[in-house]
């Protein structure tokens, strides 16, 4: 990763101004490395079950397009944050990434039992960014306050409605679930 740190940087600095409308400024270096590449998980070169934050690059012809930030951890893959080269939008890295990222999480709960999940990261129903996720399934989506998973199916009908709600059957009360 350190031999492609400025070639990474160069690529999420296009994309944040490109596609976000950042200003250039808030890209620096220093901002970047505290947001994506500092991380409380630290990888161990020498642990066999090889959790911590990576950055999985996706490379075309020798050119560095695409940077999908995970976080492997012992019972699932969690996508941190994708960025690429705006002149690619066309080939839906997004949804690409994720479909490698599937793929990968299938391919590392052969070695590593534990791993059986793969957590598409946040969810964001008025972002029109975001909807894509919403397209996999099973999908799933946390109740903000029991903490309960619900399929996004049976949550879209609320988000269209409310820009806050809760998934849980409101005759279900917190202390009510086992």
């Amino acid at each position: 990763f350190d031999a492609t740190f400025v070639e990474s940087w160069k690529v999420y600095e296009t994309y944040q101004v490109e596609i976000h409308d950042d200003v250039k400024s808030e890209c620096e270096k220093k901002r970047y490395r505290r947001f994506l590449v500092d991380s409380p998980l630290t990888h161990e070169a020498n642990a066999a079950d090889g959790f911590g934050s990576f950055h999985q690059q996706y490379w075309l012809d020798n050119e560095l397009i695409a940077v999908g930030v995970i976080d492997i951890l012992p019972t699932c893959v969690s996508s941190v944050y994708l960025y690429y080269k705006p002149d690619y939008g066309f080939l839906s890295l997004g949804t690409y990434a994720v479909l490698r990222e599937i793929a990968f999480t299938r391919e590392l709960g052969r070695s590593c039992p534990s791993v059986t999940n793969y957590c598409m990261g946040f969810y964001i129903h008025t972002c029109p960014k975001m909807r894509y996720k919403g397209n996999f399934s099973p999908s799933y989506l946390l109740c903000p306050e029991t903490y309960t998973w619900h399929p996004i199916e049976k949550c879209r009908a609320l988000l269209e409605q409310h820009k806050y709600a809760r998934f849980e059957d409101e005759s279900i009360g917190d202390e009510d679930r086992a």
